[in-house]
């Protein structure tokens, strides 16, 4: 909703409700697609990387998901190469540095997003947890993240937007804001 009141006391109204599903995208045309400045035209693209985090044009967060799962999987096969030599201790620090910061880059963002598309950072954090108290295949992840006092993937990314908009008393709180603390407590809204 910021980007779009930024947007539009730049660019036309119109050109920001350009975000939405694939069906309201496809019905905008080709030609009203395009922005024309002075020095040339933008053409839309369907993923866009900003201080690392990718946005699709459906700001369904699928391909930062998909990208953040690949690169914690990679860290964590090289990880598992060291882990008999150096231990349980270093081992979760190595994980907290390596793969549990990726998790928590700008996770905010996905504080909308259903637990459906979250499943692919869960899988990330149990492959940690199971990499750090060497569990087997068939070992649940879930005591684990427990024992290790870690917040699951969900949880972590509603603490901290929690925690950031708790830490400023004077913002007032949006219908996202109010669903996600009435979700939190159990309570429709």
């Amino acid at each position: 909703m910021v980007l779009c009141r930024v947007v539009s006391e730049i660019f036309n109204v119109e050109k920001c409700r350009r975000f939405g599903s694939r069906r309201t995208l496809d019905k905008v045309s080709g030609s009203a697609r395009t922005l024309q400045l002075d020095s040339g035209t933008l053409h839309p693209v369907e993923v866009v990387r900003d201080l690392g985090v990718l946005l699709d044009c459906e700001l369904s967060m699928k391909q930062r998901i998909a990208r953040i799962a690949s690169n914690c999987f990679y860290h964590l096969r090289r990880l598992r190469r060291i882990r008999r030599v150096v231990g349980k201790e270093v081992t979760s620090q190595l994980v907290s540095v390596f793969v549990l910061f990726r998790l928590d880059y700008c996770n905010s963002l996905l504080a909308v997003l259903p637990s459906t598309t979250l499943k692919p950072l869960q899988r990330v954090q149990h492959a940690a947890v199971c990499l750090v108290l060497n569990l087997g295949l068939c070992d649940h992840a879930t005591p684990g993240l427990q024992q290790l006092h870690w917040l699951s993937v969900e949880h972590r990314i509603t603490f901290k937007f929690m925690y950031a908009h708790a830490s400023n008393p004077h913002r007032t709180c949006t219908k996202v804001h109010g669903r996600l603390c009435a979700a939190n407590r159990g309570i429709q809204p």
